[in-house]
């Protein structure tokens, strides 16, 4: 299109930004947090590192892709005739400039052969004529003869060198002639090849193609793996209600976590619900500034109750629950242990990215190393990007092999991991 290469800084960052805010627009629900981060969310309620890697390849190649189409020389449609023909005289005019440079190396050889024949030849003769006047010097004291028989050498290696000289001229006369032929046919085939070219559109490189597949068909797997193994189990909040500390005693098919420690308070709050799994953590976020992570004194092991140690009259304003069987967050309201269950609402945390999928309580250094890997080769690929964008860029910038193949492994070991994780234990 033409438009200046300052456009395109400013394209390259602005484009994906209104799609972002597009789709941010169109997820309905939420806070502003929660809609802008809707595309890398997966199936469990977790922000999905999958996703999230998918979604950014995906704001780059666009970003880019509208940057370098905007900056390009303007593009001409045409028929593909016109293409073809294009195309076939870009093609001779290459091989005009090939043959003229062919010729112009050879005029090059032969005008510095001619150069140093000039040399040997006039070489010779001053030397012929320097010995002429030397037996001239010499006078009767010559041999017989060899006055006129220097002369006679003298002036014929001089007209020899005469010849030299007019040869050399006109090699360098070639020369200078083939040169700017083959300027000329460069030139014409720059123009040729320019000519051919507006009919394209930037391309993208198969490398980058596949440096997108691998992120998005990560996301494809593993929300095919968290589907398969999840045998349809969601876990969900059904109420929230307080219990005295004297009857927590009597609760039935409860477990306690190791390191619980002693309770502190004198009524529990009780989380009621369904597939709860056996294990995970609750964050209880406040109305002002920050969350609690609440202790948790027992977990049912049919997954249907949660029995945390909470003080007495404290405001939140949602409780967030992350089990094996998906994240859940509920709105609340009121004071402990008084609080009110509302309604389900998304949340989404940056520890999410690194959560153990079936022990959510604690990190996964998988999910860490391929975010880390993720960082490194977007931002490589954006530099590579940004100081290439010019006006004659036919092409995004490929990426090296090495970081499609890291990458994938990145990929495979995290969906492996994944994978293991999910396979359901032996009865």
């Amino acid at each position: 299109m033409g438009w200046p290469q300052n456009w395109g800084w400013v394209l390259f960052l602005l484009v994906p930004g209104i799609l972002w805010i597009i789709g941010a627009l169109a997820n309905r629900g939420g806070d502003i947090r929660d809609r802008i981060f809707g595309f890398a969310v997966g199936t469990d309620g977790r922000l999905s590192l999958s996703r999230l890697q998918a979604f950014l390849w995906t704001l780059v190649i666009f970003g880019s892709f509208a940057a370098a189409m905007c900056v390009h020389k303007k593009i001409s449609p045409g028929s593909p005739t016109e293409v073809n023909k294009r195309s076939d005289d870009a093609k001779a005019a290459a091989d005009r400039a090939s043959a003229a440079k062919v010729d112009y190396d050879a005029a090059i050889v032969n005008a510095k052969a001619a150069a140093a024949k000039k040399q040997s030849d006039r070489l010779a003769a001053d030397n012929a004529v320097f010995q002429a006047a030397r037996w001239q010097k010499e006078g009767s004291n010559a041999p017989p003869g060899k006055i006129d028989e220097a002369k006679s050498t003298a002036m014929t290696l001089s007209v020899q060198a005469d010849g030299s000289d007019n040869n050399a001229l006109k090699a360098e006369q070639t020369r200078d002639t083939a040169q700017k032929a083959w300027e000329q046919a460069k030139k014409d085939a720059d123009t040729a090849d320019a000519a051919a070219k507006a009919f394209d559109w930037v391309k993208i490189p198969d490398a980058l193609l596949a440096l997108a597949g691998i992120a998005v068909g990560a996301g494809v797997f593993s929300n095919l793996i968290s589907t398969v193994s999840s045998d349809d189990k969601t876990a969900k909040i059904t109420a929230v209600r307080s219990i005295p500390k004297a009857k927590a005693a009597q609760a039935a098919n409860f477990h306690a976590p190791a390191n619980t420690g002693d309770p502190h308070n004198s009524n529990y709050l009780v989380l009621d619900g369904t597939d709860f799994g056996m294990s995970g953590s609750v964050r209880l976020v406040r109305n002002q500034i920050g969350k609690d992570i609440a202790p948790i004194l027992a977990w049912a092991t049919d997954g249907t109750q949660i029995v945390l140690d909470v003080a007495d009259g404290l405001s939140y304003s949602r409780i967030v629950l992350d089990t094996p069987n998906g994240k859940v967050v509920h709105e609340v309201s009121g004071q402990t242990p008084n609080l009110v269950l509302g309604v389900a609402r998304p949340h989404y945390e940056f520890a999410d990215l690194f959560r153990d999928d079936k022990h959510p309580g604690t990190m996964d250094l998988m999910k860490f190393q391929m975010f880390g890997w993720t960082m490194i080769a977007v931002s490589i690929y954006v530099f590579l990007f940004l100081v290439s964008l010019s006006d004659t860029m036919t092409s995004l910038p490929t990426v090296d092999s090495s970081i499609v193949i890291l990458t994938g492994i990145s990929q495979a070991a995290y969906l492996t991991g994944k994978g293991v994780s999910n396979v359901p234990a032996k009865p």
